[in-house]
């Protein structure tokens, strides 16, 4: 999964970052959310934050949960501090344990991103 998001991070011009939240404090992932452009994580607390942080809806988020029946390919409607807000959210779900690279790029591709190079393309 890092290898093809790197992947993807390089075909649409954008920084590759691999982040371990265990290494920073609330405040300090919160500031880090807010620069990217697409966040992939596993689902729990750490991906919680960056809505309780004032998260920015020109983010796209995808979320790896732990069963494939959760996964959702539309945008997401949650009610927090401000009232209903509809995010750029996907949920992918893991199939025996592993996350189904077709699915990862659905979600990419619904958000807007490339996920081909210009050599696969033609």
């Amino acid at each position: 999964v890092v290898r093809e998001l790197k992947r993807i991070a390089n075909i649409n011009g954008l920084q590759f970052v691999y982040f371990q939240a265990v290494k920073y404090s609330i405040r300090q992932i919160q500031e880090i959310f807010l620069k990217g452009s697409i966040i992939v994580g596993a689902h729990g607390a750490n991906m919680a934050n960056q809505i309780f942080g004032g998260y920015n809806r020109s983010i796209t988020v995808i979320e790896i949960v732990g069963t494939k029946w959760l996964t959702r390919y539309e945008d997401y409607w949650s009610y927090w501090y401000d009232g209903w807000s509809q995010y750029r959210y996907f949920l992918i779900g893991k199939e025996r344990n592993r996350v189904n690279l077709e699915d990862l790029l659905n979600a990419f591709s619904i958000a807007g991103f490339s996920t081909m190079s210009k050599h696969q393309e033609s």
